[in-house]
């Protein structure tokens, strides 16, 4: 069974403050026995204001929640973020608390439904971005970059190798001396040795550096380097399972997905995504590369391109490749909800970021949708797809160019700026102002935790809860307004 769902205000917004949220909302994913697993990043509330948090948000194989798991204190990387070890999910992110000046890191055991978060110091002098993380057997490996505060020099990228508990930093290493470099993707090949992106650009406008793939053993040394010329993109690299590897090529309109010798020596193919005769040709970003269990190469991202009669789509791509280059096929997933920005432009705006294989053979991708409030505020949403290997999805038209995936009316979050709730902090009733009529409520704890509802048309009780922070969730008829924070003293 395959699915479409946009999971957002009904769920996350009792635990995230909408406007402010992070652009990366939907973070990692990945899959244990028969759950889809999805990493997410919001700002929480705390009586001093709102701060990065994580949650992890668990789904069954049609789409169903099942869990969430809100992680306080805690900011994930954008990119490769979350490894699975048996009864262990892993994640990295940033130390956003001590200036960066190290890692912080998630253990969530899947037995007892617990984490522990860590905090991991490697030097004063620099600060620490990461980018991914890594698990072998017996260690796990955190790239990315640093500012380098020597004379000359301002970002360079790096990789750390700890031990699998994050207990002792055993090595350091960094690559590149030149402009702003970043690690990305960090893979462990067949032969035992590490392959990873590095993404070189100048500072300013002076242009970009080349794009660099490179090969390096268990000591750090550099035993192979591949060079692309200059500002050529890349974020994703993959390895089958005979060491070749793929990674995406992204420069200015032009976008391909392209196939490398074990020894970053030749490339065996470079497939071209198509583009078609619109006024703004289409353009791409992609996202994630994954190995399909047959050996095909899947990929998501982002399109951007001329769509009638709405002007600019800005949608999610997904397809297929074998591994002999052929393109077997490729879709573009649209949100419905058209948005209009200063110019009196429509458009229609979401996108995607991660994609996993099922055991099954379908295919699950993430990202977000943007929506919009009755007066063109925009909020996020957690776009979650499942597709067969052919990339059809239950209920569309699988022959269709543009698969419009998300109902115009279903999950759209209403602006509640309009209504008003006093006092705040409080301690029994709380009013309801500038809203007529029976409206229904929930109350929820920043756990994700339904602790009251009802209805009513004025005030709500809420002497019964403990000293705290809650979210207000009202709806009214079909609208569901945009939850309020409110502090129980």
């Amino acid at each position: 069974m395959s699915f479409a769902n946009c999971i957002a205000q009904s769920t996350f917004s009792k635990i995230i403050d909408l406007e402010q949220g992070f652009d990366q909302l939907p973070s990692d994913l990945n899959f244990r026995n028969n759950e889809i697993i999805v990493a997410s990043v919001h700002n929480c509330a705390k009586v001093s204001g709102f701060d990065p948090c994580t949650s992890l948000t668990f789904f069954d194989f049609n789409g169903e929640i099942k869990d969430i798991k809100l992680i306080d204190d805690f900011r994930l990387t954008s990119g490769s973020s979350m490894t699975i070890n048996n009864d262990i999910l892993q994640l990295v992110g940033n130390d956003y608390l001590n200036n960066n000046i190290g890692i912080s890191h998630v253990n969530y055991n899947f037995l007892d439904n617990q984490y522990e978060l860590g905090r991991t110091y490697i030097d004063s002098t620099n600060r620490y971005l990461s980018e991914g993380l890594l698990h072998t057997s017996n260690n796990n490996y955190v790239y990315g970059k640093y500012d380098d505060l020597s004379p000359g020099v301002k970002i360079r990228g790096f990789v750390s190798k700890w031990d699998k508990d994050f207990n002792n930093l055993e090595a350091i290493w960094s690559y590149l001396e030149d402009g702003f470099v970043s690690v990305r993707d960090l893979q462990y090949t067949v032969d035992s040795s590490f392959v990873f992106i590095a993404h070189t650009t100048n500072a300013g406008a002076g242009g970009g550096l080349p794009l660099h793939l490179i090969k390096i053993d268990s000591l750090g040394n550099t035993l192979a380097k591949f060079s692309l010329e200059s500002d050529k993109k890349s974020i994703n690299l993959e390895e089958d399972s005979s060491g070749s590897l793929y990674f995406n090529i992204n420069y200015s309109f032009e976008t391909s997905i392209a196939k490398i010798d074990s020894d970053l020596t030749d490339i065996i193919w470079e497939v071209k995504l198509p583009v078609d005769n619109h006024t703004l040709n289409q353009r791409y970003l992609i996202e994630d590369l994954e190995v399909a269990s047959n050996g095909d190469i899947l990929f998501c991202g982002e399109i951007y391109c001329n769509h009638e009669p709405n002007g600019l789509l800005v949608g999610g791509v997904i397809g297929r490749i074998t591994s002999t280059g052929e393109l077997l096929w490729m879709k573009v997933l649209a949100n419905e909800n058209l948005q209009e920005n200063s110019w009196g432009e429509k458009y229609r705006d979401s996108y995607l970021t991660h994609l996993q294989e099922l055991p099954s053979g379908n295919i699950v991708a993430m990202g977000q949708s943007w929506q919009l409030f009755l007066d063109f505020e925009q909020v996020r949403s957690l776009w979650l797809v499942s597709m067969d290997e052919n990339g059809c999805i239950e209920g569309f038209d699988c022959d269709e160019k543009v698969t419009v995936l998300i109902s115009g009316t279903n999950d759209v979050l209403h602006d509640s700026q309009k209504i008003s709730i006093f006092p705040n902090p409080v301690t029994d009733r709380l009013e309801v102002n500038n809203l007529e009529g029976l409206f229904t409520y929930e109350i929820q704890n920043i756990q994700g935790k339904i602790l009251a509802h009802g209805a009513s048309e004025k005030s709500i009780d809420v002497s019964q809860l403990i000293s705290g922070i809650y979210f207000l969730q009202i709806s009214q008829q079909d609208k569901i307004y945009q939850s309020k924070k409110f502090i129980k003293l």
